[in-house]
């Protein structure tokens, strides 16, 4: 009896604690959406938060925005940034609600970005679910252009923009963790979903997420757009929907069953066979169809064969070819990155009719 007593009371107490150890709610600065660009004297990190306090702080902190507020800073390092940047903001920031990490471009493809990502990816409270977004320009930009629209938090317009593409297939639905931990991997390359500021401000959609972009060693290096998107989500085993042309005519096909593929290694050219199923909603010619399948079948190989000449495997076959090896160390001596890059590709699309 003594025992559950205490235990209730120790129970009792952890709201307490939490308001001790992280402090009040209202007195913090949640960050939404954290931005990274490259800077003469280092990196440039912003934030979006919201905008509470008097005009005068807000003023002093960075970008005003109604609700919301950009704040940006300078550093050396990503924690040197981090710390100029709490520096300048009104109240503590929080890490811990990030939706999306956004990269310029520019900082992605520079040999500095695998550390900034590292030196991220281990910042205390950081929320590493967040989603990782390359822009097309400046990520303060896309950080500052995040709004929401009447009568929503901006959290879950932003939240819902996203999903919109990730659902068509537009954009890799990753996490900003799965990113890091991809990144020093020795199977399939990380992605990263696409998306720039549009130029129009009466956009009730002011980012637009279409495209990704595969990462290798850390850094950026081959851009996807939003059809080849599609096509690498297809091969990952995401249900995807897709619009293409059969006999003139417009049709709409769906994943009919998971891709099937094998990896064989025999020799020292790897043979790669993937097979997918395709449902098309209406009735195709057996022409219409042949072609059809033909056509898909030369779009997924083209995107392969350039997958491989850039260097990259985002597609997970390397995990089917980990599985023939009795050890680790057999694997590694095998170097499937080099072997993948002249390996032999064959793919099959059959479509079916509802």
């Amino acid at each position: 009896m003594r025992r559950e007593l205490l235990t209730m009371l120790l129970l009792l107490t952890l709201p307490l604690a939490g308001c001790t150890v992280t402090g009040e709610v209202e007195k913090q600065a949640y960050v939404l959406a954290l931005g990274l660009d490259a800077a003469e004297d280092g990196i440039m990190v912003s934030v979006r938060i919201p905008s509470i306090g008097t005009s005068k702080a807000r003023e002093d902190s960075g970008t005003k925005g109604g609700e919301y507020l950009t704040c940006s800073a300078v550093g050396s390092s990503f924690s040197d940034a981090l710390e100029a940047l709490r520096q300048r903001t009104p109240r503590p920031l929080n890490l811990s609600h990030i939706g999306v990490i956004a990269v310029s471009a520019a900082l992605a493809r520079s040999e500095r970005f695998p550390s900034i990502m590292n030196e991220a990816a281990e910042t205390r409270t950081l929320y590493t679910s967040a989603r990782p977004v390359v822009c097309e320009g400046a990520a303060r930009d896309f950080v500052n252009a995040q709004r929401p629209t009447i009568g929503t938090r901006l959290s879950a317009d932003m939240n819902a923009a996203f999903e919109t593409s990730a659902e068509r297939g537009y954009v890799p639905r990753v996490t900003f963790g799965d990113l890091y931990y991809a990144s020093n991997s020795l199977y399939a390359d990380p992605v990263a979903a696409l998306a720039w500021v549009r130029d129009s401000d009466d956009s009730p959609a002011p980012i637009a997420y279409q495209g990704s972009v595969v990462f290798a060693g850390g850094c950026a290096v081959l851009t996807l757009d939003a059809r080849q998107t599609q096509v690498f989500n297809l091969i990952r085993g995401q249900r995807v929907t897709l619009q293409r042309e059969a006999g003139g005519v417009p049709v709409t096909l769906d994943a009919h069953s998971m891709p099937e593929i094998d990896v064989r290694l025999h020799g020292d050219v790897p043979f790669i066979q993937l097979k997918l199923r395709l449902t098309v909603q209406g009735a195709l010619s057996e022409e219409a169809r042949e072609q059809l399948e033909a056509d898909l079948e030369d779009e997924i190989t083209r995107l392969i064969a350039q997958c491989q000449t850039s260097g990259v495997e985002p597609f997970g076959f390397s995990e089917r070819a980990a599985a023939r090896f009795p050890t680790y160390q057999a694997w590694l001596d095998y170097d499937w990155r080099t072997r993948f890059h002249i390996a032999s590709v064959i793919v099959e699309v059959r479509v079916f009719t509802n």
